[in-house]
């Protein structure tokens, strides 16, 4: 451990007055870590009273730093309440917070940022729940998708308003929200466990959105009737994953689909010969891939 290093690190964000703009929210989190950090490190027998001087003087710009973006995620948590945003306003808002841009599409990407930070804040106050039903084999647990693939996605698609967005294995409950607040297009999660299902649903409703609906229920016998996207985070496997995408399949002889995938599912959607991939090159497991049914 160099202890010097640290201090040096601490001076320097001490001094950093780019940290109080609103925008930086990922550099407030790892300014904040850090602190964290070498506060623990401080509490050991032994270690330098210098780090211990500039480590209390690092305090007050912790409370500075989070009080930056307590304000911050009460504002926004307002206007989302309030319905103060616009598709286009809140995309614009969002875009502040991170580096993704609608020419980096097709890049993988596997890593959390301030954008994450945000919607989770100003999204999900209430303590995320735990998982209470055992999935069935084939089911694989719930992730949270990165928020700026959902972003991509709606970037990546030529949307009506006839339009119906399907997010299969949907926890609780982000890509089916935020993707209605960018788009204003009717949106339903289907979740398999009835406490993500739920604690969705009660995000969903503290915002007054009156088109997006969460469903507990299996995806292999839910209704898929409705939908023209659908969104897949590799929420099931074999036999669960068959099962599903021969309903899709079917529902496909009646209408065109978007299938929409990130993660290992990719690779096996491209092997379905009724769905065709928009770029080969997607094939990869932190792309989003675009997939068109035929």
């Amino acid at each position: 451990m160099d202890v010097q290093a640290l201090k040096n690190q601490l001076l320097t964000l001490i001094n950093d007055q780019s940290l109080l703009a609103t925008p930086h929210l990922e550099a407030r989190k790892e300014a904040l870590d850090l602190i964290a950090y070498v506060g623990e490190i401080v509490k050991i027998p032994g270690n330098h009273s210098d780090l211990q001087d500039v480590y209390y003087q690092s305090l007050a710009l912790c409370e500075q730093l989070r009080t930056i973006d307590q304000q911050l995620f009460q504002r926004v948590r307002a206007d989302l309440i309030a319905g103060n945003f616009s598709p286009d306003s809140l995309r614009t808002l969002l875009n502040q917070f991170t580096a993704y841009t609608p020419d980096q599409r097709g890049q993988p990407d596997f890593e959390y940022n301030g954008l994450d930070v945000l919607l989770e804040q100003a999204i999900f106050p209430a303590p995320f729940p735990t998982q209470s039903r055992e999935r069935e084999p084939g089911m694989i647990r719930y992730e949270a998708t990165p928020a700026r693939i959902i972003l991509e996605l709606i970037d990546s698609l030529t949307l009506t308003p006839h339009d119906y967005f399907v997010d299969l294995g949907s926890g609780l409950g982000l890509v089916v929200i935020l993707f209605h607040l960018l788009t204003g297009l009717p949106a339903t999660g289907i979740e398999f466990d009835p406490v993500y299902c739920e604690y969705a649903q009660s995000r969903a409703a503290e915002l007054n959105l009156k088109k997006v609906t969460f469903l507990n229920a299996d995806a292999r016998s839910a209704d898929l009737s409705q939908g023209t996207i659908f969104y897949f985070f590799t929420p099931f496997i074999n036999e669960v994953f068959n099962t599903v995408l021969e309903k899709l399949r079917q529902q496909a002889k009646r209408r065109s689909l978007y299938i929409c995938s990130y993660g290992t599912c990719t690779l096996e959607l491209a092997k379905l010969p009724w769905l065709q991939i928009r770029d080969p090159a997607m094939e990869h497991d932190f792309k989003l891939a675009i997939f068109t049914s035929l």
